[in-house]
């Protein structure tokens, strides 16, 4: 499916040009009338595209879980977008991975932790969701009311570090901890709902996906045997 994209409303200066009266001007106005046309219908067949594909998940930063030492490369708070689910889906969820590859090296890290894979700085309030996460039922049929837990990657390592110290290279100072992450956002959507979830399924894209399919056991262990657990992996490598 097209991705989602905010709609902001625009006045209509910003698609419209004043039409002059004047003899000479006559070409120039029925340019800038059928340009205006053009831009209108442009705005109306977006938001056909992409208005009802998706909605958007709010950003949760796991705050409290810092001084456990689930932060990301560059110390900032882990966290995930999450958008509740309604109806039938409301004790469904899905958890799904975020993609980015792996930083190879200490010098690598320390490019990765200026980025938004490697610090939460720069996360966005709101997250659009799409795909398998699309809140619209004619693209999504089978999840569209589910609970979803999209999970922030920002470890380098496919939430796998759990190095106690901190690594310092060449003066910066990295934090190896995507263990500890994930144990912080289990135990937060958890208490948000999951806790009582009738059916878990566990995602990802990229190494996300292999997050997903080497994490899926541990995430099992860490549920209410309750819970019917089963992971999709979208892509993997």
């Amino acid at each position: 499916p097209i991705p989602c994209v905010p709609w902001q409303s625009q006045t209509s200066g910003q698609y419209q040009r004043r039409v002059h009266r004047g003899k000479s001007n006559k070409t120039n106005d029925v340019t800038n009338i059928t340009i205006a046309k053009m831009r209108a219908v442009g705005v109306l067949v977006l938001l056909v595209l992409v208005g009802v594909n998706c909605q958007q998940g709010n950003l949760v930063l796991l705050t409290d879980d810092v001084e456990k030492g689930a932060v990301c490369l560059d110390g900032t708070p882990g966290g995930y977008y999450f958008r509740p689910g309604t109806g039938d889906g409301a004790d469904k969820w899905i958890a799904h991975f975020q993609g980015g590859g792996w930083c190879y090296d200490e010098a690598d890290c320390v490019g990765r932790r200026e980025t938004n894979l490697g610090s939460s700085n720069g996360w966005a309030p709101t997250m659009n969701f799409g795909g398998l996460q699309s809140s619209d039922p004619n693209v999504n049929p089978d999840f569209y009311n589910w609970n979803i837990a999209f999970f922030m990657y920002c470890d380098g390592a496919s939430f796998a570090g759990n190095v106690d110290e901190p690594v310092v290279y060449n003066g910066t100072v990295l934090y190896f901890r995507g263990s500890r992450i994930l144990d912080a956002l289990v135990d937060n959507v958890l208490v948000r709902g999951l806790s009582s979830a009738s059916e878990l399924i566990v995602t990802g894209c990229s190494v996300g996906g292999l997050a997903a399919y080497l994490l899926l056991d541990n995430v099992r262990d860490m549920v209410p045997s309750t819970v019917s657990v089963k992971g999709m992996m979208e892509l993997a490598r």
